[in-house]
């Protein structure tokens, strides 16, 4: 036996204190008077013998000395060791999207006769969990519990936990997610914890067709009840007409799946697709070409996987709306050519009609028109400005002028942002007949100089907005007749108008990369179970790692406006196909053989040790009242 607690055996000092006190209490003789003489004299014809009151005296102090051992004993906890009683456990439980197969529950036949409405369904992680549950709770006093869960990464939830009340707390809070997963990193771990302990017990809780020598398999999968459809790709195109075009499958039957098609939130269409089992067929769609935003398509068979019943294809170009404001007294060159690039709404207006107060835009372009203070928001571009701007990172010097042309030339430049910006060009002769000579004070990346002069550059604003400065105006120059007007100008507008996300559609498991411009205050990312999740707007790419199948909304701060993006995630055709009957079992093992020496486990059942203590105070305070009431 050992305790717990030590030190609450201080308590059994109380022990010879009570027998002291015992031997120290006030000894009387009790004196016969008048009033007493004729009751104590009539004693002697009773024959009731008289008890001894030293015996019940005695009985009090022993039932006391008991009270005193047994409360000391209960503060130091007394456990028992039982040798080779208890066992150390090691929990492997898989999160992966598979794991969310959902199976009718088992129903008792008067729940199945009154409540057919009403019928609960269990997931396969739900079903493995109770499995974990069910030998933690039956599990000996000693027994150590360590669980690994295998989902978006590999994490130890506890390990060598002896209390099983937190260990099953812990473990009901986990989820399964929607990924591929790959046990490597948890049986190295608990191969190293085999290392230590070869009487390790360990599980496998999954519903993947596995084997094993050394490790306790649990497949939670029922092969009867598994049946899944599923979309595996959507896609469109757009001509005359919007094209609409994807594949669909059936693991585990043959059958006919209907198939709706969404655009927006209207339904277009419902097709009938033909499936043989494990046969991927394709559905084609054709409907009037409209502006929207998404298209969905949804199996509306009941299956036991929800999670990829539904595809979602967004308009990444509706997406990413954007609108300009050119000021200008001759607008056509730049008027037209943003107009050629992206889905930007242009509003023009004269020179006299710019105010300070104008805000809201995504892009000011200033055609020969100097303002006096430079927009807060959105980027700026500036042709052939005069006079120098606070906050525009460069000041005017001279003004060059030369009517039979200044010809320009592209530095030598091997950054990458210059690589980006001249792209696809040509590089034709481009000649000026007026120019401006800047002097930069920042940072720029220049992309045209003349005699060592930059001509065209990039770079921010005090305010830190993207600004693409031209030296000269548009209409002084033969730039707009080459074809490298159109390469430049793309790249421009690219650079000014970032692409927040390059793609919509993802798996589990990717990773979501996301533009950030300088303008951001904030990125808030929902998940599709509500998550929420803050990204870091101080670097130039912000991630994510998607685990959960469904829609994803980015919404983005800037200044008091709002932007919201979305992106959809689906689950990976390798978890969507619940059909493993026809798979071989693989084999997943630790190495070194099984043994049989397990830890010591422990009693200590205080419960016992209340009652005892209870049913002591009863009789002593029974003796008491005896002894007061019945031998005086």
């Amino acid at each position: 036996m050992s305790f717990v607690y030590p030190l609450g055996l201080l308590g059994l000092i109380g022990v010879p204190i009570l027998i002291i006190i015992y031997l120290l209490k006030n000894k009387y003789t009790e004196q016969i008077v008048a009033s007493t003489y004729l009751w104590t004299l009539s004693e002697k014809f009773l024959k009731k013998k008289k008890q001894k009151k030293l015996l019940s005296g005695l009985i009090s102090l022993i039932l006391q000395i008991i009270a005193v051992v047994t409360i000391s004993l209960l503060v130091a906890h007394p456990v028992i060791t039982i040798p080779n009683g208890a066992k150390e456990y090691c929990f492997i439980l898989d999160g992966s999207g598979s794991m969310n197969v959902r199976y009718l529950e088992e129903l008792s036949d008067l729940e199945e006769s009154n409540n057919l409405d009403e019928l609960g369904t269990k997931s396969k992680f739900d079903i493995g969990k109770e499995e974990v549950k069910y030998i933690i709770e039956n599990s000996n006093n000693g027994s150590m519990f360590t669980l690994i869960y295998v989902g978006e990464n590999t994490r130890v939830i506890y390990e060598n936990t002896i209390d099983r009340v937190k260990a099953v707390e812990l473990l009901s809070k986990l989820e399964p997610s929607g990924v591929t997963v790959d046990y490597k990193t948890a049986i190295s771990y608990a191969q190293e914890k085999f290392n230590a302990n070869s009487s390790l017990v360990t599980y496998l809780v999954t519903d993947k067709p596995y084997k094993s020598n050394n490790i306790e398999v649990i497949n939670v999968t029922d092969l009867e009840k598994d049946n899944n459809y599923t979309i595996t790709d959507l896609n469109f195109t757009q001509t005359d007409m919007l094209k609409v075009s994807g594949n669909v499958v059936s693991y585990n039957e043959s059958t006919t799946l209907e198939v709706e098609i969404y655009v927006d939130d209207k339904l277009i269409t419902t097709e009938n697709v033909i499936c043989s089992k494990n046969e991927f067929k394709e559905f084609i769609f054709e409907t009037e070409n409209s502006d929207f935003k998404y298209i969905k398509a949804v199996i509306k068979n009941e299956d036991t996987l929800l999670q990829d019943n539904e595809k979602i294809v967004y308009n990444i170009e509706k997406e990413h709306g954007y609108t300009a404001l050119l000021v200008s007294n001759n607008p056509f060159y730049l008027e037209t050519v943003i107009n050629t690039f992206g889905n930007i709404t242009v509003d023009v207006i004269t020179p006299g009609s710019y105010s300070d107060s104008i805000t809201g835009y995504s892009l000011y372009v200033f055609d020969s028109f100097n303002p006096e203070v430079l927009p807060s928001d959105g980027t700026i571009w500036l042709f052939g400005v005069e006079t120098s701007i606070s906050g525009s990172g460069f000041s005017v010097q001279d003004v060059v002028t030369n009517e039979e042309g200044l010809e320009l030339s592209y530095p030598k430049n091997s950054t990458t942002l210059y690589k980006e910006l001249t792209k696809g060009l040509l590089k034709d002769k481009i000649v000026v007949s007026k120019l401006v000579k800047y002097g930069l004070y920042r940072n720029f990346t220049t992309l045209l100089t003349y005699q060592g002069n930059p001509v065209i550059f990039t770079g921010t604003t005090d305010n830190g907005n993207r600004e693409v400065v031209f030296s000269f105006d548009l209409h002084n120059s033969n730039f707009p007749l080459l074809l490298d007007y159109l390469v430049l100008f793309k790249n421009l507008i690219n650079y000014s108008f970032p692409v927040i996300m390059e793609e919509s559609n993802y798996e589990c498991g990717d990773t979501v990369l996301i533009n950030v411009l300088s303008s951001f205050d904030s990125i808030r990312v929902d998940s599709p179970k509500g998550n929420v999740q803050y990204l870091d707007v101080t670097s130039e790419v912000a991630e994510i790692v998607a685990v959960e199948p469904g829609v994803y909304t980015l919404s983005i701060t800037e200044g008091e406006s709002r932007k919201e993006f979305s992106f959809f995630v689906s689950m990976p055709l390798e978890e969507s196909d619940t059909d493993s009957s026809d798979l071989e079992e693989l084999e997943i093992n630790l190495q070194g053989e099984l043994e049989n020496n397990y830890i010591d486990g422990i009693y200590d059942k205080l419960l016992i040790l209340f009652i005892i203590i209870s049913v002591i105070f009863v009789i002593d305070w029974m003796v008491y009242c005896y002894e007061q009431y019945q031998l005086r």
